[in-house]
């Protein structure tokens, strides 16, 4: 059956009200309509990011479609979302959702409009009734979702430099030290270029210092230099800052290294290169359990994607690993967020290569663990991080998406299986918001720091008291 699909367009900025009318006999063909003609102003692959988001964070069937504005001296961009509601009430809850995310909504959706009835009409086709709001959605795009002021519980979103002497950067880390908050990342030409070295900014006062490159890849014996890889902090309650990096041609073939500082991370030790087969933690912070083991989310990229865990209880001299957790034929996973529960339950998330978060559990201080099982939540392939609160919950921070990574989100569980929505705290199709860290400080708040746009790093403060929490169903966000 061929159904037609009718919009205005006096939303973006036009004096008139002309609409588009496409015809269609399947949703695909409808998109791909859509982007013939919206072509010469907006890539198909941004087009098609923005399907793949929507389709994860709105609705069950949306039918997405970017339009062209005059606004472009601004910066901005316009979605229009097309999906399926058997009523108002629905679209009401939609569209609120939407502004609880930061959205800014046309006259149309704001409350007390007089005209919401007529885009929320039934649309008829072959004598079948279609009900099809259109959600316009206008941020920009330089900033993606400016939500600190319109999402409850998100304090602060910030970047943590503006400028610096590297051209990209990404996997950043986070830490509070006993003398305050402390981010690092890697940073130089291009990941995986020889430049690229371990870049470090202290919080202080009210502003983050500026980056300084604490170690990089070079080796004077041998004159060559290597690019850096992925650096975490950590802090444990008792002995000196680490500083875990990688230093390699590539995740296929880098090793691990250690450096310490007695100091809070104002002086380092020198580098030292873990044993053969350790590699510390991957891209996530460890967890420090009651034993006094310091236990590592760890994997390698070898022999296919493979994730295993590693521990010390010597701040790094003496390690222990297990075996692999995961048949690399199977399924692809990698980088491990490590949860540790009041009840001494662990539980590790990981990316993967199948567009799914996967999940696997140990009742044993993470000496065994049970098979790894896919999750209700989507992953485009992208690093994540998570946390357990004070309170028990576990917080989790990633891309609620199978494709792209122009979304970040953050999610919260009360015992790691049932997942609520929380944050969005970016939303920008064709963008990358990716590779997030998250911690809990002394004072209970949440900060959260990752890469934006391979430009910068972002640094987010979030209550997580405040949060409004929204149950997902079969994984799609609210």
């Amino acid at each position: 059956m061929k159904r037609t699909f009718i919009f205005p367009m006096n939303m973006v900025g036009t004096d008139s009200t002309p609409s588009l009318t496409l015809r269609s006999d399947r949703k695909d063909n409808f998109r791909d309509a859509v982007e013939r003609v919206l072509t010469n102003s907006w890539s198909v692959r941004t087009v098609r990011e923005l399907w793949e988001l929507s389709r994860n964070l709105w609705a069950s069937e949306p039918l997405p479609i970017l339009v062209p504005g005059q606004k472009r001296s601004a910066r901005f961009w316009t979605a229009a979302v097309l999906c399926r509601f058997p009523g108002r009430g629905q679209t009401r809850q939609r569209t609120g959702a939407l502004q609880d995310a930061g959205a800014i909504l046309p006259a149309p959706f704001g409350s007390g409009s007089a005209h919401r009835s007529h885009w929320t009409r039934p649309l008829r086709s072959c004598g079948a009734a279609l009900i099809a709001p259109i959600v316009f959605v206008m941020a920009a795009r330089a900033q993606g979702v400016d939500s600190a002021s319109a999402q409850p519980g998100l304090l602060k979103s910030e970047f943590i430099f503006e400028q610096a002497p590297f051209r990209s950067c990404h996997a950043s880390t986070i830490v509070e030290t006993r003398e305050g908050l402390m981010a690092a990342w890697f940073g130089g030409t291009r990941e995986g270029a020889l430049d690229v070295g371990i870049w470090l900014s202290r919080y202080e006062g009210n502003a983050w210092s500026e980056p300084v490159e604490v170690i990089n890849g070079a080796d004077d014996e041998k004159h060559i230099r290597y690019p850096c890889w992925n650096p975490v902090l950590f802090q444990p309650s008792k002995g000196p800052l680490l500083l875990f990096y990688k230093v390699g041609p590539k995740p296929s073939s880098w090793w691990g290294m250690l450096m310490k500082s007695e100091d809070g991370g104002r002086t380092w030790s020198k580098p030292r290169r873990l044993p053969n087969d350790i590699y510390g933690p991957i891209k996530n912070k460890p967890v420090e359990l009651d034993d006094n083991r310091i236990v590592c989310g760890s994997s390698t990229e070898d022999a296919g994607w493979r994730v295993h865990m590693e521990s010390t209880r010597s701040f790094g001299q003496q390690w222990s690993r297990t075996p692999p957790l995961n048949a690399a034929m199977e399924f692809g996973a990698i980088q491990p967020a490590i949860l540790a529960y009041p009840s001494g339950k662990m539980q590790i998330l990981c990316r993967t290569k199948q567009r799914q978060i996967r999940e696997s559990w140990s009742e044993d201080g993470g000496h065994t663990w049970s098979r790894m099982k896919a999750t209700d939540l989507p992953n485009p392939n992208s690093g994540i991080d998570a946390t357990v609160l004070r309170d028990g919950r576990a917080l989790l921070v990633y891309n609620h998406t199978d494709r792209g990574r122009g979304v970040l989100n953050v999610a919260i569980s009360p015992e790691g299986k049932k997942w609520f929505a929380a944050v969005i705290l970016e939303f920008e199709p064709g963008g990358e918001f990716s590779y997030p860290a998250v911690i809990q400080a002394n004072d209970g708040s949440v900060h959260v720091t990752y890469t934006w746009k391979r430009q910068r790093i972002k640094h987010a403060v979030i209550d997580p008291f405040k949060l409004n929490l929204r149950e997902m169903t079969e994984g799609q966000w609210r």
